[in-house]
């Protein structure tokens, strides 16, 4: 090799005689936007000196790798142990070419990455090989007219701490806050970034201005193990490879040739999965750091969505911040991706742990909006993966081996061990191809798109199952097998007296669902037809009173002694319709039905015994049988409380004047206290017994009221149509045996009279003919009843309705009661 000096002097001399080139300053804008424009994150340059790194070590002949980065605020020092510069990398880097032969399996193929530098410092140095140059902005007196960028300037005086056997880059920062920015961008390298590369074995961080340093190392690869390790902390992948041939429409596309990918023949697709230190396939989730997706190393901006690690000679955008979506290359290595991950799968389903296991490190993110995600990742990746796990025979079942997702139940996890596969006929419409899951199984973290073919049974339809429990108690020691499955229903936070369903427009509805329960018999019954054992106070009398209360008592079911326990009681009582035998529940079995309205009309007698001891029961607001002062038994909302029950409005004080009215009897509460008072009165008005009336009955009362206060003045009282004559009644005075037209208008309380329709044309009629036409008012009805007439109804003048307020009735009329 010349003198190295004298060979960047020349390359200097050469650059420089092209200063009169009509392409002179096109080459320094190129350089310019190459520097500032391509690569966007201003640390973009460590993977960049990594991967050259790793280039370089491909021809130093070495077996481990080691990479250094040295940072202080003032400058990053890079260092590792790859071949050293020779003159065509000298060549290279002062300019805008690439040595490198992907056909051979180099990672840089376009001679712009060292470029990538300028984003940080004006100054860069590189030490290697004998060669001691730097590009120095500041070393021109218009640097915006050089291209100082590929311009080398022979360094006189090497730093001692310079090692000569190794390549060293030292970057003076441009500024504070590129020197953050690097900072930062290193304290997020990750064991990852090792994972695919071949020869880097070792990197190292070391923080000149806390002391603090990180070293990140490849352990090796053993049974397609590869071991990580960070600060000492190991973590662990399963490799697979998949090597294919470039297929023939791939090759011919014309973009390779920029990618200078024309002449590559196979390629390699790694993909890396997780294994935690318990052995454990794992997702990793943390791979969204520093992406997913890998061309030899992470794309940051890319996310294929995958729990795992995919490595291909991805042809990516210059700066290599994202992968060029379009591509048929980046098609083909996508589809070879997928194919690997199905070998993984079925290799996987032969690993004596990860086989229950593997199905959640397929559990994909979306990245909706992501060009690269949507016309790459998810149509050729997960779309493809999600289809092959969703119809082939991947799901881990309880009894051993795998088998479509269409074809399994999970058990919930409180029912897990008290079904199996036997059973499932019962509760899937008698389908004998169906397995369960193996509880082993993370379903959580199982893909949605699978997890969504798989049945699911749980302990509430379980235990509404009566074929499946009926058969359950054919089996040897079934009652333990009914007091493990209510166990498990006790333990969950479930109540199991409804369930919900879906109109046919899709409307979430709950409605009643007993579940069956283990009776004394050894057979199951539906939950709201099972009573517990005990029996309270009173019940055993009327058993021996009332016949139909014993043959009630006698049809019970009764739950199974061992689960009338007092474990298992409140679960009963509490989350299912199970009963307890009592006063309540015998009133509305047994008596309630007697004295309702759609029974037969019982006896008298009967009908008072049966509603005596129905009150002390449930509140009941059905229509029922009662009986009348006058013995009449009559539909309780046919009658009305009389005096003795205090209603709000006693009908019954002026009785005469509402003969139509019935009263309740006093019979059922003769003997009883003022308490027992209000209590019948309050049951018998939810039964509809009614302690106030309107119209019609205040009508009825004002008209027999009125003939009654007037009888000694008028006799031979006629009813008339009002609508149809304008006035109530037609009476004869006893003297004289003139006509008097009355008109009765009956009120609760003393308010406005208002005569309307024909009547106030009744009253001007009778006015003008000179006939008696007389209002007569009766308020404070029923208690308290008067009578007012009013003999001068009629003022001069023209009216639809005539409205005569309380006190025009008052003074213009006299008071007869």
């Amino acid at each position: 090799m010349a003198d190295p000096s004298l060979y960047i002097k020349n390359v200097r001399r050469d650059i420089e005689k092209s200063r009169t080139a009509r392409l002179w300053k096109d080459s320094i804008n190129m350089l310019s936007t190459i520097s500032e424009s391509i690569f966007s994150r201003s640390a973009h340059f460590i993977l960049e000196l990594l991967q050259n790194a790793e280039d370089a070590g491909a021809r130093a002949g070495t077996a481990k790798g080691e990479i250094e980065f040295r940072i202080s605020p003032e400058r990053i020092i890079v260092v590792h142990n790859g071949s050293p510069f020779a003159e065509a990398d000298i060549d290279a880097i002062c300019g805008v070419r690439s040595t490198k032969k992907p056909e051979e399996g180099t990672l840089g193929y376009l001679g712009i990455g060292f470029k990538s530098v300028f984003k940080v410092t004006d100054c860069p140095e590189v030490h290697s090989g004998g060669f001691h140059f730097k590009f120095d902005k500041n070393a021109f007196t218009n640097p915006s007219d050089e291209p100082w960028q590929i311009t080398p300037i022979w360094i006189n005086d090497v730093p001692e701490a310079i090692d000569t056997k190794r390549t060293t880059f030292v970057l003076p920062f441009r500024s504070d806050q590129v020197f953050s920015e690097t900072l930062s961008e290193l304290e997020r390298l990750d064991v990852h970034i090792f994972l695919f590369l071949k020869w880097m074995k070792r990197l190292h961080v070391i923080n000149d201005v806390t002391g603090q340093s990180t070293t990140i190392e490849n352990l090796g690869e053993r049974n397609r193990i590869v071991s990580l390790s960070k600060d000492g902390s190991s973590h662990r992948f399963v490799i697979f490879r998949r090597e294919s041939s470039v297929p023939a429409q791939v090759a011919e596309d014309p973009a390779l040739e920029f990618y200078k990918r024309q002449h590559v023949k196979k390629r390699e697709v790694v993909l890396a999965f997780g294994v935690d230190a318990q052995g454990n396939l794992a997702q990793i989730e943390e791979a969204s750091a520093l992406g997913s997706v890998s061309s030899f190393l992470p794309l940051v901006e890319e996310r294929s969505g995958a729990k795992f690690l995919i490595q291909a000679d991805f042809l990516v955008q210059p700066g290599r911040e994202a992968i060029q979506y379009e591509l048929s290359w980046n098609h083909w290595l996508v589809e070879q991706a997928t194919e690997a991950a199905k070998s993984a799968v079925n290799e996987f389903k032969t690993h004596p742990i990860w086989k229950k296991q593997f199905l959640s490190v397929f559990d994909f993110t979306e990245y909706w909006g992501q060009p690269a995600f949507d016309r790459l990742f998810r149509p050729k990746l997960q779309e493809p993966l999600l289809n092959y796990l969703n119809t082939e025979q991947v799901y881990p079942i309880a009894s051993g081996g795998h088998v479509n997702p269409e074809r399994v139940v999970e058990a919930e996890e409180k029912l897990q061990g008290l079904i199996g596969d036997t059973d499932l006929p019962f509760l899937f419409e008698g389908r004998t191809d169906l397995y369960l899951a193996d509880p082993a199984v993370g379903t959580k973290t199982v893909p949605a798109s699978v997890q969504t073919e798989v049945k699911a049974a749980t302990l509430g339809e379980v235990a509404r199952n009566e074929a499946l429990l009926a058969e359950k108690t054919n089996q040897k020691n079934y009652v333990g097998w009914f007091v493990k499955l209510y166990t498990a229903m006790a333990e969950t936070d479930d109540y199991f007296k409804q369930e919900s369903g879906r109109t046919s427009r899709g409307r979430y509805y709950t409605y009643e669902s007993p579940i069956y329960v283990l009776t004394d018999r050894s057979s199951v019954a539906p939950a709201n037809q099972v009573f517990f054992h005990n029996i309270p106070k009173g019940v055993p009398q009327l058993r021996k009173q009332f016949v139909d209360v014993d043959a009630l008592l006698q049809s019970y079911e009764l739950i199974h002694p061992r689960l009338d326990s007092p474990r298992l009681r409140p679960f009963f009582k509490e989350k299912t319709h199970v009963q307890s035998i009592d006063y309540d529940k015998i009133c509305r079995d047994v008596f309630l039905p007697r004295v309702t309205v759609s029974a037969s009309v019982p006896l008298k007698e009967e009908l008072i015994a049966y509603t005596r001891l129905l009150q002390k029961g449930p509140p009941v607001d059905d229509q029922i049988w009662v009986v009348t002062k006058r013995g009449n038994i009559k539909q309780s909302n046919q009658v009305f409380l009389g005096t003795d029950y205090s209603p709000a409005e006693d009908w019954e004080k002026h009785a005469r004047y509402s003969p139509q009215m019935d009263f309740l009897s006093t019979d059922y509460i003769r003997g009883g206290t003022h308490a027992d008072l209000l209590a019948w009165k309050e049951f018998f008005m939810m039964t509809g017994v009614r302690e106030r009336a309107d119209n019609p009955y205040v009508e009825i009362f004002a008209m027999a009221f009125a003939e009654d206060k007037l009888a000694s003045r008028l006799t031979n009282f006629i009813p008339k149509d009002r609508q149809q004559h304008g006035y109530d009644r037609e009476a004869q005075r006893i003297r004289g045996k003139s006509v008097v037209y009355l008109e009765v208008k009956g009120q609760k309380n003393e308010r406005a009279v208002e005569l309307d329709g024909n009547e106030p044309d009744a009253a001007k009629q009778a006015q003008q003919k000179g006939q008696a036409f007389w209002l007569c008012v009766v308020p404070n009805i029923p208690e308290n009843p008067q009578l007012w007439v009013v003999e001068d109804v009629i003022d001069a003048g023209d009216f639809d309705v005539l409205t005569i307020d309380v006190k025009q009735w008052k003074s213009r009329g006299r008071r007869i009661s």
